[in-house]
């Protein structure tokens, strides 16, 4: 009895250990795995002072990987973010690269990496320019699609900027573009864009101003021509000054005499208008489990 005992129990001990030997080696176990690589702004460290980065290439691309079952397993940042930790030099060579290892893609030791897709990719560039200010010419944009009864009055004039940037983005800008042009100005979708907007304050300064008043259903208040700032309706014209904010004039009014008015509703109808009515109200009146409602209803149809 003891000797089936003692077997017993050899027997338990030995299974407890092949166990552990399968998880152990299982886990051991070398696998491949895709992984994404992002690259953002937010991964190039130690960024001198007076420097911007102009560039960084690629953004995005896969490795192919193997190693250790649990290790892959553990790596749950997908897409992976690299750290690019700039060296002292780096803005008087104006970029460095930074080569594809496990140290920069922030992998484990014991995984190797076994290809880059694209090919092509072999490290990851990163492209610095001093940040320096510019004067551009910028000129005047040009009005199109301006409604029949209209005649603006705007001062379109060609001007100067001061832009600030890198020094090579800025360089190139100017080689490429030696003039700023705005996109044309169009006031062809000038109506829905201020009803889209619901102003609490609307000036029209425009030679012909009712005829475009009469297409703007959505403003607080709306000052009519050159010669009626907004501020003359903040003190001294209109009825007040209380208006509706956050673009409420879409379904609000200003504050007016009525807002102080009690107002009662009465409602009367005949036996014939309740019976072109009742059955709706009684269908309504069952939808919303109310079901004395529909009777006080059906017993006068």
């Amino acid at each position: 009895m003891r000797w089936v005992l003692d077997n017993w129990q050899i027997k338990l001990v030995a299974l407890s250990l092949a166990v552990a030997l399968w998880f152990y080696t299982s886990g051991q176990a070398r696998v491949e795995r895709t992984l994404t690589v992002s690259v953002a702004v937010a991964a190039v460290r130690n960024l001198p002072a007076g420097a911007r980065i102009a560039e960084i290439t690629p953004r995005e691309f896969t490795v192919e990987v193997d190693g250790p079952m649990i290790v892959l397993q553990e790596l749950r940042s997908d897409p992976i973010l690299p750290r690019l930790d700039l060296a002292g030099g780096a803005l008087d060579e104006g970029r460095q690269d930074f080569p594809i290892t496990n140290q920069v893609l922030g992998l484990p030791a014991d995984v190797r990496i076994q290809r880059i897709n694209p090919s092509s990719v072999t490290a990851i560039t990163v492209t610095l320019g001093r940040v320096i200010e510019k004067e551009m010419l910028v000129e005047a944009p040009e009005l199109e699609h301006v409604p029949a009864g209209l005649a603006p009055n705007l001062n379109l004039e060609e001007s100067r900027v001061l832009i600030t940037g890198p020094e090579n983005a800025l360089e190139d800008l100017l080689a490429r573009h030696p003039r700023l042009r705005f996109l044309p100005v169009s006031l062809k979708d000038v109506n829905p864009l201020i009803d889209q907007l619901a102003p609490e304050h609307l000036e029209l300064a425009i030679a012909d101003p009712e005829t475009m008043f009469t297409r703007i259903r959505h403003a607080g208040s709306v000052f009519l021509g050159r010669h009626t700032p907004e501020a003359i309706g903040d003190y001294l014209a209109g009825p007040n000054h209380v208006l509706p904010t956050g673009r409420r004039a879409r379904f609000a009014s200003g504050l007016s005499v009525t807002d102080f008015m009690k107002r009662t509703s009465f409602i009367g109808c005949s036996q014939a208008s309740l019976a072109k009515l009742g059955p709706a109200a009684v269908a309504l009146a069952g939808a919303e489990g109310l079901p004395a409602h529909a009777r006080s209803i059906g017993i006068r149809l």
